[in-house]
């Protein structure tokens, strides 16, 4: 049976998107990136958002080192979060990996795999 969680967090919290990506990753939900409407334009973000319980959740990196992007891959390895690929926009694909032991600090494993 699903319940539906009412989220809290900073005000505002996470803005609305669509093709972002969560992963578990050392007891805690780690929301990256995404594609954002607002108003007539959009947005693809790299922000990195962390929760413990899906509910609550903070901003714990307003801008990432990889490009905004949606339609990528996040996953956890190793204990580590890894992010590839994706798309900037209709015309640019991304090849990227990037790795990260916190959501925080990034470093690039591979500018085109």
């Amino acid at each position: 049976q699903w319940i539906q969680l009412r989220a809290h967090g900073q005000a505002g919290s996470w803005c609305g998107r669509r093709k972002h990506q969560v992963v578990s990753h050392r007891g805690h939900l780690y929301l990256l990136g995404g594609y954002a409407m607002e108003g007539t334009s959009s947005l693809n973000l790299n922000d990195v958002w962390r929760s413990d319980d899906g509910a609550h959740w903070s901003q714990i990196t307003p801008r990432a080192p990889w490009s905004g992007r949606d339609g990528h891959v996040a996953l956890e390895h190793l204990g580590s979060i890894y992010i590839m690929g994706g798309t900037q926009d209709l015309r640019s694909n991304d090849n990227d990996v990037w790795r990260s032991a916190n959501g925080v600090n990034w470093v690039q494993v591979c500018r085109a795999a």
